[in-house]
């Protein structure tokens, strides 16, 4: 009877066990819903004008991924910046005569075209990939960017078509005096804008990927196995 009576206890313990840590799963639930519910990923507002993704650094609740958002957003908006001034230093270089055609201004545009909209799709990757702590959406970010540091190295040294490289400062040394002082000037600001967006974008991979490996809260802590030290 005692041993009836025990395994009675037990399943009751068990059941009312099972049903609170139900219960505070289902709260989790529901909380982690309704802040993903207030995000409208339909409300596209940014970039300014053309408007073709949704982007709110409020969105982002944890403090250490809201700072890895915003060194990926620093990283694109120079970016955008520096492929714009090389549209600008190439124009003024083919337009005095220092280099090239007119073509080296259409690979400069092209270049901006294509490098402002892989660098949104991977900006808005790490973007919400943080806010949503998808971890697929993060990584497309780190590849991405892994490229564009690639190119960035190549674009600080590199000469020929559009690029005004630290390789272009022995051609333009020996320019004529006229042009000389001028591209030399032009080819040192924008490799050293290239370096700026080189270490940016470094810096923002190291922290999206650091903010990955940290990870962030998640919506089902129960499940996970205790660490060292934990009951």
């Amino acid at each position: 009877m005692m041993n009836v009576t025990g395994q009675i206890t037990g399943q009751i313990t068990k059941f009312a066990a099972k049903r609170q840590r139900d219960a505070i799963t289902s709260r989790m639930k529901d909380s982690m819903s309704f802040q993903t519910s207030k995000v409208d990923w339909e409300d596209y507002n940014y970039p300014p004008l053309l408007q073709i993704i949704h982007f709110s650094i409020d969105d982002i609740e944890d403090p250490q991924a809201k700072s890895a958002v915003r060194w990926a957003h620093s990283s694109y908006r120079l970016l955008c910046f520096a492929c714009l001034f090389n549209i600008a230093a190439t124009l003024v270089l083919v337009s005095s005569g220092a280099k090239g055609s007119f073509l080296n201004i259409l690979y400069a545009i092209f270049n901006f075209i294509i490098l402002s909209l892989v660098g949104l799709y991977s900006f808005y990757n790490a973007y919400k990939g943080l806010a949503t702590n998808n971890m697929s959406m993060s990584m497309k970010y780190i590849l991405i960017q892994c490229l564009a540091i690639v190119f960035m190295v190549v674009s600080v040294s590199a000469y020929g078509a559009n690029f005004n490289g630290l390789g272009s400062l022995r051609k333009a040394k020996q320019a004529s005096a006229r042009l000389k002082d001028m591209w030399v000037a032009w080819v040192i600001i924008e490799s050293v804008l290239w370096l700026i967006n080189l270490c940016v974008a470094i810096y923002s991979v190291y922290k999206v990927q650091q903010n990955r490996r940290e990870g962030r809260p998640t919506a089902f802590p129960l499940t996970q196995n205790p660490g060292p030290g934990r009951a």
